[in-house]
């Protein structure tokens, strides 16, 4: 009889604790722990059907005892799904707060008509490309405790030539985000102006790389800036974070909108306000690890070696975007995968290369011989050693296929 006794009041104490984590778990409680403090209305709604009442209910059956058991299923049920919502509930908090898990946590996409820009006194906003520089203007940068000038020339690129004047050199376009653009090194140790050093006084590499930016916004890059030069070489420099960039159209490091593309019938054409997802998947792109685990992560990595889903899909449409404009305008072109702090294969990038007849110099993959040391030791970005060795592969590149001639 005192082990039923026993039994039943531990039944009824869990029960109760039950119904108190129905209650507690509501907007006000649950608004601290994201990561903008606010939850709206219809979330509120959804943590309160999702969440409150399985948990209410399976409490009351639980303090009931004997008296509800005529609805024995109609608990179980409850009680299944309660267990499922508390296991959820557990792996999204380890998610959150195990930095370990950090590929998982949620990156919300942002979409056409979200933000405004914002007034910024390093870039200006580009109607094609999204941002640039602000013309003839200067400003310093602190990386890894060393602060670097970078300064523009007159059309906003980080250059030691105004574009539109004339030169007796054959031009080389690079186009790439802040790995080209050269953040934490000086203008003289990129990459871009060794290349240039490397190959003489016979050419002149025009840097048209911006921070932040995305493939697509490379793709703009060629289509507005480079093809209006007439190169005689185009090099788009990339690491695989810019494939990310292509599902957001608002960058808010830089505090500015880009030009974002949707893949329909097969065809690339402009984002606009209507493709926003709707209210539940949106839910799942701002507040769960585990969404962004299967959709954005195990599907990213899928990508890398299978040409299939939806990050693959888009950037490859890119890609072939960006060939397509360089072969109508009969330039050559190099793509550049450049390296990050670990290295990856990407056999989906090498076989789209290969189908596409296109050069691809792959500095980022595990058979590369790169030199240790590389990168900064508290930023991702290149250091100088690390521009010196891109412009060396580069320039051997260069001399090797003589895309261009003396």
């Amino acid at each position: 009889m005192r082990n039923q006794r026993t039994s039943k009041l531990l039944t009824r104490l869990v029960g109760w604790l039950l119904v108190i984590a129905g209650v507690s778990v509501n907007k006000w409680t649950l608004e601290p722990l994201t990561d903008d403090g606010h939850i709206d209305t219809v979330i509120g709604v959804l943590f309160f059907f999702a969440f409150q009442w399985p948990t209410i209910f399976v409490g009351i059956a639980l303090v009931m005892g004997r008296s509800i058991f005529k609805y024995r299923k109609t608990v179980n049920a409850f009680v299944a799904v309660t267990s499922l919502v508390i296991g959820v509930a557990l792996v999204e908090g380890v998610i959150r707060y195990v930095r370990v898990f950090d590929p998982f946590l949620p990156r919300p996409r942002t979409y056409v008509g979200e933000f405004e820009n914002r007034e910024s006194r390093t870039f200006v906003s580009d109607i094609h490309t999204g941002w640039r520089m602000h013309s003839e203007n200067e400003f310093t940068w602190s990386i890894s405790g060393e602060r670097d000038s970078y300064k523009s020339n007159e059309q906003g690129f980080r250059s030691g030539w105004n574009f539109e004047q004339p030169i007796n050199r054959k031009i080389i376009a690079l186009i790439g985000d802040s790995f080209a653009w050269g953040t934490g090194v000086g203008y003289e140790e990129t990459f871009g102006e060794l290349v240039a050093t490397t190959l003489g006084d016979n050419f002149a590499v025009y840097n048209l790389a911006q921070p932040g930016f995305g493939l697509d916004q490379m793709w703009m890059s060629l289509r507005h800036q480079a093809l209006r030069l007439e190169p005689a070489l185009v090099i788009v420099a990339f690491i695989d974070n810019d494939l990310d960039r292509c599902f957001y159209a608002h960058r808010s490091a830089e505090g500015f909108n880009k030009p974002t593309f949707v893949v329909e019938n097969g065809e690339l054409r402009p984002q606009v306000g209507n493709d926003r997802p709707n209210g539940l998947l949106r839910f799942l792109e701002t507040y769960s690890g585990i969404w962004t685990g299967l959709r954005r992560s195990a599907v990213r990595e899928i990508g890398f070696s299978y040409p299939v889903g939806e990050w693959w899909s888009l950037n490859q449409a890119v890609f072939e975007a960006i060939v397509a404009d360089a072969r109508r305008a009969e330039i050559p072109l190099l793509f550049v995968r450049l390296p990050l702090r670990e290295p990856k294969d990407f056999p989906s990038m090498h076989r789209l290369a290969d189908n596409r007849n296109v050069a691809l110099l792959d500095l980022g993959g595990n058979n590369t011989s790169r030199p240790q040391g590389i990168h900064f030791v508290d930023d991702s970005h290149i250091n100088e050693a690390g521009h010196a060795y891109v412009a060396e592969q580069l320039s051997s590149w260069i001399r090797e296929n003589r895309p261009v001639t003396e």
